[in-house]
Parts: C-alpha cells; structure tokens; sequence
C-alpha cells in the first residue's frame, strides 16, 4: 500500500490479508517535505545603488552549482527595489537550492548566488546588482496626436550614462510620415552632446 499527500513524501507499506480477514491499520502517518518560509532582496544599478523595479525569478536549482535551475516564481520587484518570494498554501516553497535572478529594460541580467534554505528558514541575498548598458536612453514626453493637417510635434528624451566616466556623443531624431502611396524619412534634428 502506498500513501500519497500534497507535500508529503509518500509512505509505502506492505500488508497481508488473509481471505476475508478485516485490518485496522490505525493512524497513519506521513512526512511533510521541509517548506521554507521567504527568501527576500533588493534590486539595485551596480554602479549607483540605486533601486531598480526590475522582473525578478525565483530559480530552484539541483545542486550548489547554478547549472540546473529552472524558474519557480517571478514578480515585479516594488519601486524601492525590493521583493519577497514567500511560501503559501497554494504555492509551498520547498526546502533546497535557489538563486535569484532579474533583469530590466537597458539592463544587464544578474543574480544572487545559489542558497540553500530550510525549512522555516528566511533568508535575505541582500542587493541583486544589475549593470548598466553603456548609455540608456528613454522617452520623456512623447508627440500626443498629431492633426490630419499637421502640426508641431515636441518631444523629450533622456540620455543616461551608464559607465563610471563621462561620455561624448550625439543624438539626433528621425521623423517618418507615412500615407497611402507615399513614406517619407528624414533627418529632424542634430545635437552635439559632451560630457554628459
């Protein structure tokens, strides 16, 4: 006989029964797998500390080496950066090796080490630090709708340097229209900028 429960190991038991014999096996028992309690951190740009809201996985590995590991949950880390992967009833976290990983637009992916946690056991990998890409660049104010007619369209950007020196470059726009039969592309505007 083999008994089976959600997060326990099974128990396997051999019984003989003679014909017609009635059997009182009594409370049976089962192990529960070890469930741990949270495993915590904070995503941050290696360079300037700063929190980062980034996607974040929570990876189950096999072994101390990261060369198994598969996703086990995922979520959006808050706007101070931090998060927390926490057992529930439903979604139980068993005990064993994990890492965390997480990743950003115009960032590198990074990760913590591989942990092993316990059952109980919360643990904290402390700041998940994600590099830079050399220079990120973000729209601030987009055009908005623009007349059938024409019309101005004003918009911003933003260039961050994401390396420890300064940087020299230029950035320029395009601008495309486009109707039926005809597209057209053309240089807007050209800025020098140094130093930023």
């Amino acid at each position: 006989m083999t008994l089976y429960a959600p997060n326990h190991d099974p128990s396997e038991t051999d019984i003989t029964l003679a014909e017609g014999q009635a059997l009182d096996l009594g409370d049976l028992t089962l192990t529960p797998y070890p469930i741990i309690g949270s495993i915590r951190g904070r995503v941050v740009d290696s360079l300037t500390g700063s929190p980062l809201s980034a996607y974040v996985e929570l990876q189950r590995c096999q072994t101390q080496e990261p060369l198994f590991c598969w996703t086990n949950q995922s979520i959006l880390a808050g706007a101070d950066g931090t998060f927390t992967f926490a057992s529930t009833a439903d979604w139980p976290l068993l005990g064993g090796f994990y890492r965390v990983w997480a990743y950003t637009d115009q960032y590198e992916g990074g990760g913590s080490a591989v942990i092993s946690v316990d059952d109980g056991e919360h643990r904290d990998v402390g700041d998940v630090l994600l590099r830079s890409f050399p220079v990120r660049i973000n729209l601030g104010q987009g055009c908005g709708a623009i007349p059938s007619t024409g019309g101005t369209c004003r918009f911003t950007a933003r260039v961050t340097n994401g390396m420890p020196g300064r940087f020299s470059g230029e950035v320029w726009t395009l601008v495309q229209a486009t109707k039926p039969g005809f597209r057209f592309s053309s240089p807007l505007s050209r800025r020098r900028r140094r130093g930023v």
